[in-house]
């Protein structure tokens, strides 16, 4: 019984963890970048546009961008994008399927910002690009100097979450020019938004805007931390972005070369990603053209598959793909007959439940048994207590005539745990209940709950839970620390989505349900005709 101590103990631990985690050392607010945000004219309609300002001297550059400059709005059916004159950058970009969720938050990020490294040409701080079209399809900015043409031309996608940019460039000066050119993006860590209610105050870290890009097959992710971090890498980089948990900002290149590279910058609460061209040679009076596509918009993986670049590996499965997919195929097939997302977790939880039955019976009657045997093993253990040897022998013979397996109780709930967990990714990272309701005040399934109802009531089923669940010792150290596991298991609930919530919510419903079923010898089939004799177990 020593392991077991240990290992409900380290369980009880590791649950501790994610507690204080979650409670103290989640991460700090973002810390402003200094980029105050200000409101320009547009001068073709008098209207107005949140646009960068000032960003050079926030302490993290991303190009000498100014804010000055006539702002082009393009709008499609999906999404609408803020575009500035003066370098021809992104300032905006917001998805009208999502409540108007800003991708580039207007006044704190940007996209497609222009760099260049190792030229032999002059490119100002903000490029002047004189506009030389603009449709809904198509915009076109256009600067020249002396030693170089320079267009910059950005194709709208109508029915996908795809931009196409092309940048030419002619050469004028007499050597040619040389160098390689990049395209940057920059994403700040901003606030999560308040869950309403009583305890709104108390709010889910914010969520980190990753770096994340393919190489060589294999996606790569580096994580914003307090201290600031520098890196580049180099070779078949099919395509490099921004992510967080359910949106993704990626350039993908459209010719793939073992000269592909990037570079990252992680500061305080901002991530910026350069990703450059090939380095290039243009003689004077030759022209070159370079193509990237960029993908802003939700981690749905039909979307992202559909694009054939491997963008899906963005949605992080862990190493239970194989058994989260078909879970995530399944909750889309309930949701073909019921409307409401929140419906169907709990359909796909009790199909789950339903499933495991066996093997959850099965752990309960080697439970019991093991209870059942207590007084026996207690009376060997006083009995040989100086022969552990014998003890060992003697004990291992009092399981073999009972028909018993010591480890019979947890071997099935073990076999169940990569199924439950490839259940919490799937529902942890579904974009599919981002802002989707429930039911009453519950408006958005990937929010905590605002009143922490949910959490509350599943403590209470998971106290329950752990007195109708047959214990095996007569350790009361032992049954005070898995008394203490509901609190712990509350706490952390607090600040989970409301979907996940109603998953492990339903499924400790249901374990209740079975356990009770099996101390009273009530099965299904009496449940469903409403017959509740009680049978012997």
């Amino acid at each position: 019984m020593d392991t077991q101590k240990r290992l409900l103990l380290a369980t009880a631990l590791s649950f501790l963890v994610f507690v204080v985690w979650a409670l103290v050392f989640k991460p700090s607010e973002p810390v402003s970048s200094g980029v105050p945000s200000s409101i320009v004219s547009n001068d073709r309609g008098g209207s107005s546009s949140p646009v960068l300002q000032n960003r050079v001297d926030s302490g993290f550059p991303v190009g000498g961008v100014s804010s000055k400059g006539e702002v082009q709005v393009v709008e499609t059916p999906l999404y609408k994008v803020s575009l500035n004159r003066l370098g021809g950058w992104m300032s905006s970009f917001n998805l009208k399927s999502f409540h108007d969720r800003a991708l580039v938050v207007a006044g704190e990020e940007a996209g497609f910002l222009l760099r260049c490294e190792s030229c032999n040409f002059t490119l100002p701080p903000s490029i002047p690009f004189v506009q030389k079209s603009s449709s809904s399809q198509e915009v076109v900015y256009e600067w020249s100097s002396p030693e170089l043409l320079l267009r910059k031309i950005y194709r709208f996608s109508e029915d996908k979450y795809l931009i196409d940019l092309k940048l030419e460039v002619l050469a004028r000066k007499a050597q040619g020019v040389s160098g390689r050119l990049g395209i940057a993006w920059v994403g700040a860590e901003l606030p999560s938004p308040n869950s309403g209610g009583p305890f709104g105050f108390l709010k889910t870290p914010p969520d980190l805007k990753q770096v994340v890009y393919l190489s060589g097959g294999n996606v790569i992710r580096k994580v914003p931390s307090k201290e600031e971090s520098k890196g580049a890498d180099s070779g078949l980089i099919a395509w490099a972005g921004l992510e967080d948990r359910y949106f993704l900002r990626a350039l993908i290149t459209r010719e793939l070369t073992q000269e592909q590279s990037l570079t990252y910058r992680l500061n305080q609460g901002t991530s910026e990603l350069v990703f450059y061209t090939p380095s290039f040679s243009i003689p004077s009076s030759h022209r070159q053209v370079f193509q990237f596509s960029a993908f802003v918009g939700p981690k749905r993986l039909e979307l992202l598959k559909e694009l054939g670049v491997g963008l899906e590996k963005t949605i992080d499965y862990g190493m239970l793909s194989v058994l989260a997919l078909p879970i995530l195929y399944l909750l889309k097939f309930f949701h073909n007959f019921v409307a409401n997302w929140g419906v169907c977790i709990i359909l796909l939880t009790l199909f789950v439940k339903a499933l495991l039955n066996p093997l959850t019976l099965k752990g309960l009657h080697q439970m019991k048994a093991m209870q059942k045997l207590q007084p026996e093993l207690a009376a060997l253990r006083e009995k040989f207590a100086g022969d552990k040897q014998r003890l060992n022998t003697e004990t291992m013979n009092l399981f073999k005539r009972h028909k018993v397996n010591p480890v019979g109780g947890c071997l099935p709930m073990l076999l169940q745990m990569p199924i439950y967990i490839a259940l919490y990714k799937v529902l942890y990272n579904s974009i599919e209940l981002y802002q989707t309701p429930f039911f009453g005040f519950y408006k958005d399934l990937s929010a905590p709950d605002p009143y922490f109802i949910l959490p509350v009531i599943l403590g209470l089923f998971m106290f329950l839970q752990q007195k109708l669940t047959p214990n095996p010792s007569a350790d009361p150290s032992q049954a005070r620390i898995m008394m203490f596991m509901p609190i712990m298991f509350t706490a952390f609930m607090l600040f989970l989505p409301v979907g996940l919530v109603v998953y492990i919510l339903v499924n400790t419903v249901m374990s209740v349900l079975q356990q009770w079923m099996h101390q009273k010898g009530i099965l299904w089939r009496d449940l469903f005709r409403g017959r509740f004799n009680p049978r012997t177990a």
